[in-house]
């Protein structure tokens, strides 16, 4: 019943996608036979995760299915914004006691992971490449970054002599 089934349609024709969790019906551009249906399999069960834990997250049409919460006050979160958040709270000292034989790279590597899922969109946005394109256009945060590294080039002249460099 919940079976995705894959319309006909030429590239950059409408397609129907039924049976997409709970019968809902989706349209949107083919690109790729293929990557339509990994994409529309992705979504599938995004939508079905969700529906699983109670549909506190919300993927809507407007944010092209990107995972977001809305606030009592209809403010939107993106999912993968929670997740840095819940990632700055984290104590890795705690994750790592509780699972001391993974890494603190497998750690980091599990959230970041999780993070880029969270990032899911039909409009094969790559936000990371957004968010940096738009740091780089941001005279101010070149300037602190190009401090930064200044300092820590002196950092490494000044501690250049010590034993555990």
């Amino acid at each position: 019943m919940n079976e995705i089934t894959e319309g006909t349609a030429s590239a950059w024709e409408p397609v129907v996608f039924e049976g997409i969790a709970q019968d809902r019906t989706l349209n949107f551009i083919k690109v790729e036979e293929h990557t339509t249906l990994v994409i529309m399999n992705m979504l599938d069960v995004l939508i079905k995760a969700n529906d699983a834990t109670g549909s506190h997250v919300e993927l809507l049409p407007e944010f092209s299915y990107c995972p977001i919460l809305k606030d009592s006050s209809g403010d939107v979160l993106p999912l993968y914004k929670f997740i840095e958040i819940l990632d700055e709270c984290l104590d890795y000292e705690d994750v790592k006691a509780e699972m001391p034989s993974f890494s603190f790279a497998q750690i980091e590597g599990a959230i970041s992971f999780l993070r880029k899922i969270a990032q899911f969109n039909l409009a094969s946005v790559d936000i990371d490449e957004e968010i940096d394109q738009q740091l780089l256009k941001d005279i101010v945060f070149r300037n602190e970054l190009q401090n930064g590294l200044a300092d820590q080039e002196s950092m490494h002249v000044l501690n250049f002599n010590q034993c555990d460099r």
